[in-house]
């Protein structure tokens, strides 16, 4: 019993520690992650270009 509570008290303590940091570096974070999306919708979007070109291509040369 004791050995449980304690345990909760440190994923408590733990998940206050994330939070707070979580709470501090948000701002870095989401900055970092919209570049990420950003690369990644880029890829995906050049990509589609590329595959819509290439098939134009195919079926402009037939």
């Amino acid at each position: 019993m004791y050995m449980c509570l304690k345990l909760e008290w440190l994923g408590c303590r733990l998940a206050v520690a994330f939070c707070v940091r979580v709470v501090r570096c948000r701002q870095r974070c989401v900055r970092v992650w919209v570049i990420v999306l950003y690369v990644r919708v880029q890829m995906v979007v050049s990509s589609l270009d590329f595959l819509m070109l290439g098939t134009f291509l195919l079926i402009g040369g037939n």
